[in-house]
């Protein structure tokens, strides 16, 4: 890929990858380098080829970063291309919120799953969205074959509603939809 150099970068892009304004010349393999994204270069060629996007999702190891490399073929005024434009989107952010929103439904499980209680959490609708692992247990004592009805993402209305309830259930399912 000796052709494939850096003619330009951003200060934010330089930011990122811990490089100067001296830097700008260097061959892409460099770049793949810093980003221990070995293919790269084949990347790079392959949308100067096929004039196709192509993006990968990386973590930057050492640096704790986590960003987008979206590499689209760059063009002159005659449509030709001369070349790929690399975009770097720092989606650090983004992953630690993903991190915290993960460990905070541990924890919600975890708290769950000590109740002694059978606990199905339900949205409106009587879409279950949670149970603790009591409501699992008792549903699959009370027969496989209905297990689907009574797990995560089964509409616990539709499930219990049937023609026989009784009145008990009946009201029972009046009062929750309310």
């Amino acid at each position: 890929h000796p052709q494939l150099r850096v003619r330009r970068a951003s200060r934010s892009a330089l930011m990122l990858l811990e490089l100067t304004e001296a830097d700008i010349g260097v061959p892409i393999e460099t770049i793949a380098r810093i980003l221990h994204m070995h293919d790269l270069g084949a990347i790079a060629e392959r949308v100067m080829r096929t004039g196709q996007l192509e993006e990968r999702e990386i973590e930057r190891p050492g640096a704790g970063r986590w960003l987008l490399i979206r590499c689209v073929p760059y063009r002159n005024e005659l449509s030709r291309t001369q070349g790929v434009l690399l975009t770097l989107i720092d989606l650090t952010e983004r992953h630690l919120s993903e991190e915290r929103l993960h460990a905070q439904g541990a924890m919600t499980q975890s708290v769950l799953d000590a109740m002694q209680a059978n606990v199905a959490i339900l949205d409106r609708d009587g879409k279950i969205v949670q149970v603790n692992k009591n409501w699992i247990e008792i549903a699959e004592q009370t027969g496989s074959s209905e297990l689907p009805s009574f797990t995560a993402g089964a509409n616990y209305f539709q499930a219990c509603a049937i023609p026989d309830a009784g009145p008990v259930t009946t009201a029972c399912l009046e009062g929750m939809r309310k």
